[in-house]
This record gives structure tokens, C-alpha cells and sequence, in this order.
């Protein structure tokens, strides 16, 4: 009955229809949907550098009588068919272009990569300077300038003798040794202090490990060589059952959960939920460096004193999965400041001959790589491999009285020189290499 019903009332409809009373259609008429508005360019992800502008003209389809606007960053900026985007401060911006008629809306997303003053070179820190503060210079196209935390911070400094710094996420961590500021943390593009910690309980801080929201500070004491966490803008107490973590940058290695650090002829772990520490083996040997290889893979390197030195390869478990022999000539001691970039080699000096060696982990051999000396260099203080270039960059003193007399010599992955400056600070002892890839959005 109910079926008979519906179809009467269909077949009423059908015949009280005319051919000029037609229904309504529910979608938007032909002639109204034929002329809705659209927008399209051929490029809407740019980079560019501070101060640099670039000038937006997107292609527009049937905009009469309608209206178009810009937003950066979700604030109203123009009502104009173009724009022209100025780079105002370092990071991403996000420029979205709306435009409406009576046919409908339609919008454009521009990502504008916005790179800052220090995003192409090389920092290199030096321990102290006229006030006995430390200080950072900054190498851009054979160009030194000097002083570079100074001059963007005018009214802050970073502590006396400085040691390390430690790029994550943006972010440079600079750690001083002596106070009254130990640890800076400043926004690696720009130079732009963010934040500073001056309450330690550790004596001497002097390298960090850092992840997350998680960081770790090795004491470089020579009578107290502990590790601290760095928790709620406090170095605090030293860790239990731990004295004898080398003061090298490598020492500590952060991970995905936890941070791998050195104690004598231990490797342990500190795992960052509740900071619980495991020993994970022990060596005949103390353990002179951790470093990571261009896959990824951590490698411990074992000094050589009474046996040959090693190189222990490390599995995702953190189990030892290979094991390298060294020439018995050749010694990896941990204060020969081990140093890798993600990359296929890891260098170190030998502090009795001076010389730095190369360990590449394809070939699995070790080599002699270069004599310091023989560029003038009497002291060598620090030593570190582009992970971009591969070229490895030595600095050092030319004057066992005069530490403010100083030199950087470059030098390509076969050993050949291809820069050298002169006066790069007082006693310079580490390099944070700054290239567009950290920096650029995925």
C-alpha cells in the first residue's frame, strides 16, 4: 500500500511539472560554476637568504568582481593581485593567497624558507678573550669576523674558558667551564642567546650531549670526571658509581632513548625516562671516544696502552658486532680528541708524535693523515671533518707562550691544503659546522 502511495504522488509531481516550471537544481547553476575563480603558480616554495625579497604574481582564473588577500603567517598583510615577500626573520613563513568571486573561492599556500646571517660556514670557539670570556668567531667565504655572540648579544657573555659546543634541533649549546655562565643556548642561525643556565653543581663543565628535551654535561675536572644531568636550568648532582668519563666531546653520545657515555674502560648508557644508568660492556682498554659513521652505526675506540687500539662496531642492540685491529704502532689515546661527522672517516690526533690518523670504515683502514707541524701549527687544539665538504679543518697555536696567536688550516679529504687564517682567537678548541640542509623544512 505504502509503494502504490509514493508512486502517485511521483506520477502528480511528473504532470504538474511544465516545461516552464522546471524544479530547481540543487548543484549551482552551469553558467555560475563555469566561472568560479581559480589560482595556481608555478612555484610556491622559495628560500632566501635575510633582507632578500622576492615578488609573488600568481595565476588567476576568472576573478571579475571579486576579491583577493594575502595572509603570512595567519595575519592579513594585503587585498593585491601580487605581493612582494621581504625575509624578515629566520625560519619558515607560511604566505597563503585567497581569492573569491560569486563562483566560489579558491586559495594558494606559499612556504617561504628564510635562511639567517650564520646558516652557511663555520663557527669556531675559542676558550677565552680580552675579558677572559669565551667567544665564537665565524668563517663564511674566506671571510673571518670575530666575536660573533658578542656582537649580536651586546649586553651578555658567554663563561670563561670556554670548551664545546653542540648543535640539535637549531640550536647551538655552548658550555664554559668556569662561570658564572656554563652553559648558552643560542639560535644557530642568527646568533640569538635564547637562554643561559648559571647554577652547577658540576665543578667544571665542559661537553654536552643533548636530545630532546633530555641533555647530559660531562665534568672535564681532572680530579672529578662525572656526568651531570642538565634538569629545570640546573647542572645537577654528579651521577653515582661514575668517575672516570675522558673530558672529550666524544664521550657522550646522545640516541633515540637514551645517551651513551664513557667511564674508564666502561660503555654505559643513561636512559632518559628516569635516568637510570646499565653498564653495556667492558673493555681491557679504556674507551678513548664514541663516534657514529655516515649509516649511523656507533663505534667505540679503545686506546691501545697495553694492546693493539680497536675499533668495536655497535649493532641497533648495542651489542659489539665487529672488532678492528690498529697497527701496534698506532695509539688512540682519549686525550687525542677522537672526532667524527656522520661520515665515512673518523680522525684523531697521537698526542706523542702529533700526528692525526684517519680510520675509514669502508676500507677498515687506519692511515696517517697529516702532520700539523708542518703547517706551523705547534699546538694542535681542535680538529673536526665537514660532513658536507669532507674536508677536515685542524687549528691550533703557533706559539707555545702565546695562545692568542693562532691558525686554521684546511685541508681536502686527501691531505692536500686549500685554506689557511691566521689570528682566529685565543686558543681555539672547536668547530660547529652550519650548512642550509640542518635548517631547511622536510
Amino acid at each position: 500500500m505504502r509503494i502504490k502511495f509514493v508512486g502517485a504522488i511521483l506520477v502528480f509531481l511528473l504532470a504538474a511539472c511544465s516545461d516552464d516550471d522546471q524544479v530547481a537544481p540543487i548543484v549551482k547553476d552551469d553558467s555560475v560554476y563555469e566561472n568560479a575563480v581559480e589560482v595556481s603558480d608555478d612555484n610556491v616554495r622559495f628560500e632566501l637568504n635575510l633582507g632578500e625579497s622576492v615578488s609573488l604574481s600568481p595565476k588567476i582564473q576568472n576573478l571579475e568582481e571579486g576579491s583577493s588577500k594575502w595572509f603570512r603567517n595567519g595575519e592579513l598583510v594585503a587585498e593585491t593581485l601580487n605581493y612582494s615577500y621581504k625575509a624578515e626573520n629566520a625560519g619558515v613563513d607560511t604566505l597563503d593567497f585567497v581569492v573569491e568571486n560569486q563562483g566560489g573561492i579558491d586559495s594558494l599556500t606559499y612556504l617561504m624558507q628564510v635562511f639567517g646571517n650564520y646558516t652557511e660556514g663555520t663557527f669556531i670557539l675559542c676558550m677565552s678573550s680580552e675579558d677572559n670570556t669565551g667567544t665564537v668567531g665565524f668563517l663564511k667565504d674566506k671571510t673571518f669576523t670575530p666575536a660573533v655572540f658578542q656582537s649580536t648579544n651586546e649586553e651578555k657573555t658567554l663563561g670563561e674558558n670556554l670548551l664545546s659546543g653542540r648543535y640539535y634541533n637549531g640550536k647551538i649549546w655552548f658550555v664554559s667551564q668556569s662561570g658564572p655562565t656554563y652553559v648558552s643556548i643560542v639560535d644557530a642561525q642568527t646568533m640569538e642567546l635564547e637562554s643561559q643556565i648559571e647554577n652547577s653543581e658540576a665543578s667544571a663543565p665542559g661537553y654536552i650531549a643533548v636530545s630532546k628535551n633530555n641533555a647530559y654535561i660531562v665534568n672535564a675536572h681532572r680530579r672529578g670526571r662525572t656526568l651531570h644531568a642538565l634538569e629545570n636550568n640546573t647542572i645537577g648532582t654528579a651521577f653515582e658509581g661514575v668517575e672516570d668519563v675522558p673530558g672529550i666531546k666524544s664521550s657522550v653520545h646522545s640516541l633515540e632513548d637514551k645517551v651513551l657515555f664513557a667511564d674508564g674502560k666502561t660503555l654505559k648508557t643513561v636512559l632518559y625516562a628516569d635516568n637510570t644508568i646499565e653498564t653495556l660492556v667492558t673493555f681491557t682498554e679504556n674507551v678513548s671516544g664514541i663516534v657514529t659513521d655516515d649509516e649511523g652505526n656507533v663505534w667505540v675506540g679503545t686506546e691501545g696502552r697495553n694492546e693493539s687500539a680497536k675499533f668495536r662496531k655497535l649493532d641497533a642492540n648495542l651489542d659489539v658486532v665487529e672488532t678492528i685491529e690498529l697497527d701496534e704502532s698506532v695509539k688512540l689515546y682519549r686525550n687525542g680528541v677522537l672526532t667524527s661527522s656522520g661520515t665515512k672517516n673518523f680522525y684523531w690526533q697521537e698526542p706523542s708524535t702529533g700526528n692525526i690518523h684517519c680510520f675509514n670504515v669502508e676500507s677498515k683502514k687506519q692511515e696517517q693523515f697529516a702532520t700539523p707541524f708542518n703547517f706551523g701549527l705547534y699546538l694542535t687544539t681542535a680538529l673536526k671533518e665537514h660532513p658536507v665538504t669532507g674536508d677536515v679543518y685542524i687549528a691550533g697555536v703557533t706559539d707555545f707562550f702565546d695562545t692568542s696567536k693562532s691558525k686554521l688550516i684546511v685541508l681536502s679529504a686527501e691531505g692536500e691544503e686549500l685554506e689557511q687564517y691566521e689570528n682566529i682567537g685565543n686558543s681555539p678548541l672547536d668547530f660547529i659546522f652550519s650548512y642550509k640542509d640542518l635548517y631547511r623544512s622536510k
